[in-house]
């Protein structure tokens, strides 16, 4: 149906629809204005009707809440198919299925729409009400004086401590000691990726490859732990460079670290790896710049490594049976001490009963003797078996 307003000449359209089944019965409206936004009503019947007097119903309420916003002068009429008024079906078939209680108001329905999942709506709200914290957080905590993380191992505290002493505080900003006694600026991941793309789109200097890259941002004085294995990541994403111009380097650089002889070093000039002839200070400068990149090496293989290990971890512990010992069970120890025994290879390999007096940590137990005497010495879990 089509309404029109006989002040501002607008013209609003109205869905209506009624239902009935063993539930109850009930209508559906649906009224759209000319600027899109759509009002839904939902009306329940309690009274005995027909199908004729369900669609008048509808119909009839729908012009009452229209009249209630607006005054028309001109109404027309058109029938459509279900398949286009599935709206107004929607709204009666509810309005005809729930069970409304006297006195009790229902707020109107608010309907949404979601593009995506609600668990990634929710992770992405949440990512951006949390600030990140950058690489550099920790360190500059110690550098504070603050401490080490509460989780942190010993390991990882003296590991820290060390990485620490490196690193400096001056103007609120956290710069790098490096070998050659420039302080370079510790940079974040966004400042990181607006230094990568400025330095990479030619502001200054030509289109480089990822070593390159990485000794230029070092040279201009900016640092972060990922650099290196930034620099290749962003190069290789690059459009305007060709692919067979990695090819070419990665095989030349590959011949020259596996040649003795193509590094020359002539007293003060040296061969570079790009085929360019430099000073020994230049050779000089790009070793103190590979100096301070040996970090991310560094923890790359701590990487590794921690991997491996965890791997290791998961395939041994699916062996490993638990063994939880309380206070009071009885346990057998293993004699693992070695003491003289006549009885030689028929020597017992159990020694026992003991009591279980106290868990310590560090899956280590107290034990009581037969008499109920402490054993001084605690006993850890993989020597005892029930």
């Amino acid at each position: 149906m089509t309404i029109r307003d006989m002040h501002s000449f607008t013209t609003w359209t109205m869905y209506f629809d009624g239902a009935s089944n063993s539930k109850g019965k009930g209508v559906g409206i649906v009224l759209i204005s000319s600027q899109d936004e759509h009002i839904p009503i939902s009306i329940k019947l309690d009274f005995d009707y027909t199908n004729n007097v369900a669609e008048y119903e509808a119909c009839i309420a729908g012009l009452e809440a229209a009249l209630s916003l607006e005054s028309f002068h001109n109404i027309s009429f058109t029938y459509i198919s279900r398949l286009r008024n599935r709206f107004a079906d929607a709204l009666a078939t509810l309005a005809s299925m729930v069970d409304i209680p006297v006195g009790v108001k229902v707020r109107p329905l608010a309907i949404k729409r979601h593009v995506v999942p609600a668990h990634i709506h929710m992770v992405q709200i949440a990512a951006r009400c949390l600030v990140r914290k950058p690489w550099y957080f920790d360190i500059k905590n110690l550098i504070f004086g603050r401490g080490n993380p509460p989780e942190a191992s010993l390991t990882e505290r003296r590991a820290s401590q060390k990485l620490a002493s490196r690193y400096v505080i001056c103007g609120g900003d956290q710069y790098r000691r490096s070998f050659d006694g420039v302080q370079l600026l510790c940079a974040d991941d966004d400042r990181a990726a607006k230094i990568l793309e400025d330095v990479h789109s030619g502001g200054c200097g030509p289109h480089m490859n990822g070593k390159m890259l990485a000794r230029k941002i070092l040279h201009l004085g900016y640092f972060w732990t990922t650099l290196e294995a930034d620099c290749f990541s962003f190069v290789k994403t690059c459009h305007n460079v060709y692919p067979h111009i990695y090819w070419s380097y990665s095989l030349f650089t590959h011949i020259w670290h596996g040649s003795c002889s193509a590094h020359r070093v002539d007293n003060s000039v040296t061969q570079n790896p790009d085929g360019k002839r430099s000073t020994g200070i230049e050779w000089a400068r790009i070793r103190h710049q590979e100096l301070c990149m040996l970090d991310e090496k560094r923890l790359k293989t701590t990487y590794h490594v921690q991997g491996y290990q965890r791997i290791l971890e998961r395939a041994f512990n699916k062996k490993v049976r638990i063994r939880e010992l309380r206070e009071g069970d009885m346990v057998l120890r293993e004699c693992r001490a070695s003491i003289f025994d006549p009885r030689g290879k028929f020597r017992p390999n159990w020694s026992g009963s003991y009591g279980v007096d106290e868990s310590l940590p560090g899956k280590a137990v107290r034990l009581l003797d037969q008499n109920g005497d402490r054993i001084p010495e605690p006993t850890n879990l993989d020597q005892l078996k029930r």
